[in-house]
């Protein structure tokens, strides 16, 4: 054992005790916070808004009853699908042909056209026995039937560009013809003459036709206008039409 116990403390204290905090306070309480605040509450953001949007797409005025894109005038580039146009209405070709039918080789043969809408022929095709370049063509028309008494009125002289033979069907080139109206319900009557006996004919009467135009077969004619004619044979051949 140390030593006898004794009535006070082996260490002695530093002070005697107090009221107060040994540690100094900074001062009196105050009713305000020690930092001063920047300003007093207000109704707006602190931030004040800029003068200018700061995003890069400007802003559209109010809404419009119409879009505000402009329809470009011509399509763009690239490679985007082309649409496909088709040829309708008044601008589609049709082509009412005979047929291929054929007994005899005449020079000359007449046959009607008649239409329930106004068309034009914009090219012919005829059926011959020949083979060549450049074979020429007489085409006449006349208001009425082939058969009635009227007068004939040349309407061109084509050159077909080459015969390829007996049977074949030779078409006059659309560039090279020039388009022949054919009324709508007014018959009118076609004379194909040729130079020689080339034409190819069938024996007998036939009306050919569509929904728009009908071909109604004539006469041949031996040589130049009537001298010789004999009834009841038909065309080989076809019209190449557009409505008008």
């Amino acid at each position: 054992p140390t030593v006898s116990p004794t009535g006070l403390p082996t260490l002695a204290h530093s002070a005697h005790p107090t009221n107060t905090p040994t540690e100094q306070p900074s001062g009196s309480p105050t009713g305000s916070p020690t930092e001063t605040p920047t300003e007093q509450t207000t109704k707006v953001p602190s931030d004040l808004p800029t003068e200018q949007p700061t995003a890069t797409i400007e802003p559209t005025e109010r809404p419009t009853e119409e879009t505000t894109m402009e329809p470009t005038k011509q399509p763009t580039s690239g490679d985007a699908v082309q649409p496909i146009i088709e040829r309708t209405g008044h601008s589609t070709s049709r082509t009412l042909a005979t047929p291929m039918d054929y007994k005899w080789m005449k020079s000359e043969v007449t046959f009607d056209v008649i239409a329930n809408e106004t068309v034009k022929i914009t090219s012919i095709s005829v059926r011959m026995n020949r083979t060549g370049h450049g074979i020429p063509l007489e085409i006449y028309t006349m208001k009425g039937s082939y058969d009635h008494t009227g007068t004939w009125i040349h309407r061109q002289t084509v050159n077909i560009p080459e015969g390829l033979g007996e049977g074949a069907l030779y078409v006059v080139p659309r560039d090279h013809f020039s388009p022949i109206e054919v009324p709508a319900g007014i018959r009118t009557a076609f004379h194909l003459k040729m130079m020689e006996e080339n034409l190819l004919v069938g024996e007998g009467f036939g009306v050919f036709q569509d929904e728009i135009m009908t071909i109604e077969a004539g006469e041949s004619v031996d040589h130049f206008f009537f001298r010789g004619v004999k009834e009841d044979y038909i065309w080989n051949g076809a019209l190449t039409y557009e409505l008008v």
